[in-house]
């Protein structure tokens, strides 16, 4: 039998232009996206 995965709650695939696009800022941006502060906004 064939699994089939549906759980992208957990983790979605990602496109390959956008893992190009995010490159750029994945190693100069440091930002907690639950922080309280501007930046985690």
């Amino acid at each position: 039998m064939k699994r089939i995965y549906l759980d992208y709650a957990a983790a979605t695939p990602v496109r390959e232009e956008v893992k190009k696009a995010m490159e750029e800022f994945s190693d100069k941006v440091y930002e907690n996206a639950s922080g309280i502060y501007q930046e985690g906004l």
